[in-house]
C-alpha cells in the first residue's frame, strides 16, 4: 500500500520494515497496536517539513556528525546516520548512547554535531549520563523525539508523542526529511546519490 519506492536511498521501505516488525511482534505477544495514533503522529511529522528544512539550512555537518539512540531508538540512530551518509556524501557515526561513552566519545570535539534520537520512555532515561557527558564537550546538540530535553541553544527537530515502540516508526520520517534537506542544501540529489544503485549484485 506504500506504493513504488523510486529513490535509491530507501525511505518508505525502512519505515515499512519497522511497522512490519511491530505487527509480527504484537501478533506473537497478543498485544494491540494503536494504528490511528500512529497514523496521526506520522501525518503530523510529515507536515512539520518547514521547521526541519529551516534547521537543515543552518546545520553545518563539516565538523563531524554523530547520531545516538538506545532501546527502540537504536535502529533509528543507525538509519539517521546512513541516510545522511548516503545523500550528503559525508561520514557520519552512529552508536548506542551507552556504548559511546566507552571509547568513541574521545573523538568528540567542541565543534562536533550530535543528534540524539530520543522518544519518551525508558530509553531516554537511560541516556541521561551520555547527555550530561556530551554537554561538557559540545553545545551543538540536536534532538528527534518527544523525550527531547533541550537546554540553552540545543535544537529539537520534532517528534511524535507516542510510546517508544510506535514513536520510532513515526519519527523515522523526521530523520529522513532532515537528511533530504541537508542533501538539497549542499546541491546534491537525495533520490539518486552518486555511486549508489537501487539493486546491487553479489557473487
Amino acid at each position: 500500500m506504500a506504493g513504488e519506492e523510486k529513490s535509491v536511498a530507501a525511505t518508505k521501505s525502512y519505515s515499512a520494515e519497522l511497522l512490519l516488525s511491530l505487527v509480527v511482534a504484537s501478533a506473537w505477544s497478543k498485544s494491540e497496536i494503536d494504528f490511528s495514533a500512529l497514523i496521526s503522529e506520522a501525518e503530523k511529522n510529515v507536515k512539520n517539513v518547514e521547521q526541519i528544512k529551516n534547521i537543515a539550512e543552518a546545520f553545518d555537518h563539516t565538523p563531524g556528525v554523530t547520531t545516538l539512540g538506545r532501546g527502540f531508538a537504536y535502529c533509528n540512530a543507525h538509519e539517521a546516520a546512513l541516510k545522511i551518509k548516503e545523500t550528503l556524501k559525508a561520514p557520519v557515526s552512529s552508536f548506542s548512547s551507552a556504548d559511546y561513552l566507552h571509547g568513541p566519545i574521545s573523538s568528540l570535539k567542541e565543534s562536533s554535531r550530535v543528534i540524539f534520537i530520543a522518544p519518551a520512555g525508558a530509553a531516554m532515561e537511560g541516556m541521561s549520563a551520555s547527555v550530561a557527558r556530551i554537554r561538557e564537550i559540545t553545545p551543538h546538540i540536536y534532538w528527534i523525539g518527544a523525550g527531547a530535553q533541550p537546554i540553552d541553544n540545543e535544537i529539537s527537530l520534532g517528534g511524535s508523542n507516542l510510546p517508544e515502540k510506535l514513536a520510532v516508526i513515526a519519527d523515522s520520517i523526521v530523520l529522513q526529511q532532515f537528511a533530504l534537506f541537508l542533501s538539497l542544501k549542499n546541491g546534491l540529489n537525495p533520490d539518486a546519490p552518486i555511486g549508489l544503485l537501487k539493486v546491487t549484485k553479489t557473487k
